[in-house]
Parts: C-alpha cells; structure tokens; sequence
C-alpha cells in the first residue's frame, strides 16, 4: 500500500481472537542453509545463458527503462532482475510492501507477544524460486522484461481489484491470470508460442501454485485444528479450483466470507 494499514473491523476481530499468527514467512533469520540458496540464486541461470532470439532486444529495453540495469545485471539469474524490477516499480508508486497485511500484522504480533508459526518459511520459499530459475526461465522472462509502464498497470490493475473486492470477479477471471486458478486448465494460446512455453507454464502452475497450495492447505488444517489460529496468505492463494478456500470445502469446511 501508500500509507500505513489500519487493524480494525472484522481482521482486528479476527486477530484479537486468535492465540496464534501463522503467516507465508515470519522468521527472516539468515542461517547458513538460507545464505547459501540466496548465492545461489544471485547467480543461477544468469542471462547472459537464456538461449532466446528476441533476447537483446527485450534486454535493451530492462537497459533502457530501469535505473539499476547494466552489464553486470547479465550474471543475474531471471529472478533476481524480476525482484529488482518490481522494487524499482513499486518505488515509483510509492508502494511499500511493510504497508501489507502480513507485515502488518507480523509487527503487531511480535509487539503482542502472540504466537507466531509459518505456513511456508523463508528456505521453502527460496527452494521454489530456485526451482522456478531452472525450470521455467521461458515464464520468468515473459513476467520481467516488459515495459515500466505495462509493469505498473500490471501492479495498479492488480491492487485495484484488491482494494474494490473484485479480484476473484474481475482481476483473476482475465484470461492472462485465469489459468493460474486451476491446474487442470488449459493455457491461453496467446500466452506461448512454442509448446515448450507452453510446458514451462504447466511446470510454473505446478510448483508456484498448485503444490503450495496443496502443502499449505496440509499445515492450515493442523493450525486450525483447535480454533485460534489466523492463517496469513497473500490473496492469490485462495480463490480458484486449486485456491485454499476450494481445498477447505471439498474436505468438508465450511467456508464463508465475512
């Protein structure tokens, strides 16, 4: 967000009635293990290997565009250049990721003294993207070397439909997001050109939602278990076929929307 959030209403509710907090991430400690994936992502898969035709003329314009970008970013794997790309998006907006609701509520809970697990946690979530380096480098290129200004409509179109309520009906329903939802789905044509695109972003469903989600779902219903526990995801994770809230109903919850 722009400014700080407020925890109030029905998430203070929700928050002052449960004794545990399990987010995405909550311990951000550096251990050796962690230090040696964060390398390794620094310089897995650089660009200076992707074997792709339109690569120059995609690079000249992250060279044109963003500030950091030179030649040194080529010994940068795909994801690293996708992160400071979106940092560098976000500043230009004013967005803050410590303005969202895990970071929110992650500083409150520490200052409250609750208990706090993780439904992931920091190596998890490093493995995946080290996976995704080697896997999908075809997925990461068509998510990072685009246009400031088609990465901010991108990032606009996405905390609009947030902030409105309408981004099961409006934001997730476009055809360019819709295939993310549902691991039996096909991909839009217009996403690939090759079937081995078209490969890449079955494997990028798979590992960056549909196995998460299935591993999250398995933790979730052992935090909840004794009722006093909030569960913390980013917005993503629930909605779809393979979303948590579909994993909760068809096990027989009952889910609804307060």
């Amino acid at each position: 967000g722009q400014k700080p959030l407020v925890v109030d209403g029905k998430l203070l509710d929700a928050y002052n009635d449960s004794e545990t907090i399990a987010f995405e991430v909550a311990d951000f400690t550096m251990t050796d293990s962690i230090i040696t994936l964060s390398e390794e992502m620094l310089t897995l898969n650089p660009v200076s290997e992707i074997e792709d035709p339109e690569f120059q003329e995609k690079f000249e314009l992250l060279n044109d565009e963003y500030e950091y970008i030179n030649e040194d970013s080529l010994d940068y794997s795909l994801f690293t250049i996708q992160q400071l790309t979106s940092s560098e998006v976000m500043a230009e907006l004013s967005l803050k990721s410590e303005y969202g609701v895990d970071f929110t509520l992650l500083n409150k809970a520490i200052i409250d003294q609750k208990e706090i697990s993780e439904i992931e946690g920091m190596q998890l979530q490093l493995e995946l993207f080290v996976d995704l380096n080697e896997q999908c480098p075809i997925k990461l290129i068509d998510d990072t070397f685009i246009s400031k200004d088609e990465a901010k409509d991108d990032l606009i179109e996405l905390l609009e439909a947030y902030a409105d309520g309408t981004f099961s009906e409006e934001y997730l329903l476009l055809p360019k997001n819709f295939w993310l939802t549902d691991r039996d789905l096909e991909i839009p044509v217009e996403m690939y050109d090759t079937e081995e695109e078209k490969q890449e972003y079955e494997i990028y469903r798979e590992l960056m939602i549909s196995e998460r989600h299935d591993s999250m779902y398995s933790k979730g219903i052992e935090y909840i278990k004794n009722d006093d526990t909030l569960l913390v995801v980013g917005v993503m994770h629930l909605y779809g076929e393979d979303g948590l809230l579909s994993l909760f109903e068809e096990n027989g919850y009952i889910v609804t929307k307060k």
